[in-house]
């Protein structure tokens, strides 16, 4: 996967993954004693404002962001001013407090500890009435947590919804009332990144704040609490010993295959001590390049080829498997880097031959394991039968990693542009991963087309579970399609329906590379056109929303394109069936045709 070029504003994870247990990190709604929440508080009254926000002299840069976020959208809810002041300007007016300093202004007693065993973390929140005020706010110290708290209140309460970085719903409500209130909670991911183009760079940043995703491709910019940053990002051996640099003078460090050393399609030899050393040079000075990161990647390329050679083979069968040989080599760089970055992290891979964990071997506690999904069938979750040796390998990584990260698929490699049947499985695998105890989540999409075959869709789902993976994902979809296509959102899900369906009913497989799937019968294409069509229908007069249908019926037409040949001797043969898809357009036509 080739990085996406971006400016990229960091922070150290220390905090977030060192200090704070895993047992906190589940923790949801509950806490020490609190104030009792106070009743309803009206803000805002046929269009004036009834309250102050309220934010503290010492209020850091996020915290003065999430209250000009606030009043921003306050005024287009309702129409009213709201000003933003001292705690001691608040001239007996209710107020919305801001951030911890506001908070404790008016409710000293409140537990806003960023660490422990209730610590809300850098992204918890805390939404609480008290008395006639209203707390927003996230830790004492932490990084977003106060802008979440924002937008948390501004979607629950006030009915905002952000769809895409150019598309939100802002309801007109002159007179708005919050409460009553009493919210404690922090998600069960302090990492959550989707690869998907709407969220990635800097441009779209502050959506991706919105969606509450903090993850390396986010782009988010310090006023909005930043995001983590992974050196290298993955796949790392050969951009740290290039063999363009190092092969001709040390072919002992790459891979023995066959007999023979070679960097082709290959990995490093793991168990050359001289390779080490030179590996933590060059690691050591991607560091310093960037120390605010707060992890590297150290981690096999993306490909088999794994060291052959007698010691390599020899540590593998003591370890039980090839994970063993990349572990025990993962947390010996990671020792000399803890000598120098104590507060630094090492992340490497579980993936492909190394995904099978090792039978003696724990990672440090500076090193974080990703799991990779890769292999799996995405047509159902990932704890049926069909997936149990990744299950299983969930399950014992769990026995011997603390801080355990998935990078996991939802996407088809193989064809970004068509449908992708995969909505049945996003809320249970990531329930999944919250229940053990994976901290990071990274969902691989398509980071390149921005709406093919409903990534946007995908995109937000994915954010609203990432951020709360208790919530019914089909509440989310349909709330997804009602907001963003209006009138079309009924033939737009029951063209999804029927996607699904066609999956379940062949009980095939969906793996991530997947040219020409064959339940997409003539029988399945006819139903799924006929939906398209009806959703097009109800949008005729709104050329936004027809526009936003007809990006999605590009995936529909690009797949009838490929499979018209592949199905054209069924034709006669299918009573009832009417091809779709008509003569098979020239170069260009289809897409012209279709986006007007």
């Amino acid at each position: 996967m080739k990085k996406v070029n971006q400016m990229k504003h960091t922070f150290t994870l220390l905090t977030a993954l060192l200090l704070a247990p895993l047992a906190a990190l589940h923790a949801a709604d509950r806490g020490a004693a609190q104030p009792v929440a106070g009743a309803e508080i009206t803000l805002a009254e046929k269009g004036q404002a009834k309250a102050v926000i309220v934010l503290a002299p010492e209020a850091s840069a996020p915290e003065k962001n999430a209250a000009s976020e606030l009043a921003k959208y306050l005024k287009e809810v309702t129409g009213a001013e709201f000003a933003i002041v001292k705690p001691a300007e608040a001239g007996g007016k209710p107020v919305i407090a801001v951030g911890p300093g506001a908070a404790k202004a008016i409710a000293p007693d409140l537990d806003l500890a960023k660490v422990g065993d209730n610590g809300l973390g850098d992204d918890g929140i805390m939404l609480k009435t008290v008395g006639q005020n209203l707390v927003l706010t996230g830790a004492e110290g932490s990084k977003r947590g106060t802008l979440y708290a924002v937008y948390e209140f501004l979607e629950r309460e006030a009915g905002v919804r952000w769809w895409t970085p150019d598309a939100e719903t802002v309801p007109g409500k002159p007179t708005l009332a919050a409460g009553p209130l009493d919210t404690r909670y922090k998600p069960p991911f302090l990492y959550r990144e989707t690869f998907f183009a709407r969220v990635m760079g800097d441009k779209n940043a502050a959506f991706a704040a919105k969606l509450r995703l903090n993850g390396h491709f986010q782009g988010i910019a310090p006023e909005s609490g930043g995001h983590y940053d992974i050196l290298g990002w993955c796949h790392t051996f050969f951009a740290l010993l290039p063999p363009q640099t190092y092969f001709k003078g040390h072919p002992e460090w790459y891979s023995e295959i066959g007999g023979k050393r070679m960097h082709e399609r290959a990995q490093l030899c793991l168990t050359n001590d001289e390779m080490k050393q030179e590996l933590v040079r060059q690691a050591l000075a991607w560091i310093k390049k960037n120390p605010a990161a707060g992890m590297i990647s150290i981690s096999q390329n993306d490909w088999h080829g794994a060291c052959q050679c007698a010691n390599c083979q020899a540590l593998a069968a003591k370890t039980g498997s090839q994970s063993g040989v990349l572990l025990t080599f993962v947390n010996a760089v990671a020792a000399e880097i803890e000598k120098q970055h104590p507060d630094f992290l090492v992340e490497t891979l579980a993936y492909q031959y190394t995904r099978k964990p090792p039978a003696n071997v724990r990672p440090r506690d500076n090193v974080v394991i990703r799991l990779c999904s890769i292999e799996c069938d995405f047509a159902v979750p990932l704890t049926a039968a069909e997936n149990q040796s990744f299950y299983r390998d969930l399950q014992d990584w769990k026995q011997i990693a603390d801080r355990l990260f998935i990078w996991d698929y939802v996407v088809n490699f193989q064809n970004l542009l068509i449908p992708h049947p995969n909505f049945q499985v996003l809320g249970d695998n990531l329930r999944l991963f919250a229940d053990n105890h994976v901290i990071g989540m990274f969902e691989q999409g398509d980071g390149y087309n921005p709406d093919a075959a409903f990534a946007s869709l995908k995109t937000w789902v994915l954010g609203k579970l990432m951020w709360d993976p208790r919530q019914d994902e089909r509440r989310f979809i349909q709330e997804y399609l009602a907001g963003y296509y209006g009138a079309a959102a009924p033939g737009l899900a029951e063209y999804l329906d029927v996607m699904q369906k066609a999956v379940a009913d062949e009980k095939a497989a969906l793996p991530c590379f997947n040219a020409t799937p064959k339940f997409y019968t003539p029988q399945v294409l006819t139903a799924a056109n006929q939906a398209m069509s009806r959703a097009e229908s109800e949008v005729q007069d709104k050329p936004e929303l027809l526009r936003r249908v007809r990006l999605q019926k590009l995936a529909l037409q690009h797949l009838l394109m490929i499979t018209k040949r592949q199905f054209a001797s069924q034709q006669a043969s299918v009573p009832g069936v009417h091809w779709p898809g008509g003569a098979i357009p020239k170069n260009g036509d289809v897409w012209r045709r279709l986006i007007g």
